[in-house]
């Protein structure tokens, strides 16, 4: 779990490599990662015939920020609930009277008790409260 009062000096896409989701319905600005350079091949180097591809346009160069993840477990036949907890950071770009950017961290923790059914023919969801949208989906 990450630190509760950490302040990171930049955006938690360029702090950390994995482990962060962006929202889903968030505005492009948050959802994309315009700065991404992915394009390049596995050894790290350009081709001849590289070269003689026109580039890309911008919007298809937009690498999407995850906004899902995904977890299975098993539980018992006779389990009827299962308990959730939901541990999160928020992190909203404010600046500080010198001007510098600064991404502080607020912490978010919610334990959800989510019954069980025999059987489910699609997903359920959940609204996870206080997270300004997160949904936990159960699938039995």
């Amino acid at each position: 779990m990450g630190d509760a009062a950490e302040i990171l000096p930049q955006a938690p896409s360029r702090w950390y490599l994995t482990g962060f989701l962006a929202p889903l319905d968030a505005p492009a600005e948050q959802r994309c990662d315009a700065e991404a350079d992915d394009d390049l091949d596995s050894s790290g180097e350009t081709s001849v015939e590289d070269d003689a591809e026109p580039e890309r346009a911008a919007a298809a160069q937009q690498k999407y920020l995850p906004s899902s993840i995904g977890v299975s477990v098993l539980l018992p036949k006779e389990a009827r609930t299962l308990k959730v907890q939901v541990r999160w950071g928020d992190y909203r770009r404010k600046t500080d009277a010198a001007g510098t950017e600064q991404w502080p961290r607020e912490q978010q923790d919610v334990t959800l008790t989510l019954e069980l059914p025999d059987r489910l023919e699609k997903p359920i969801e959940h609204k996870v409260s206080q997270s300004n949208g997160l949904r936990v989906a159960l699938m039995v």
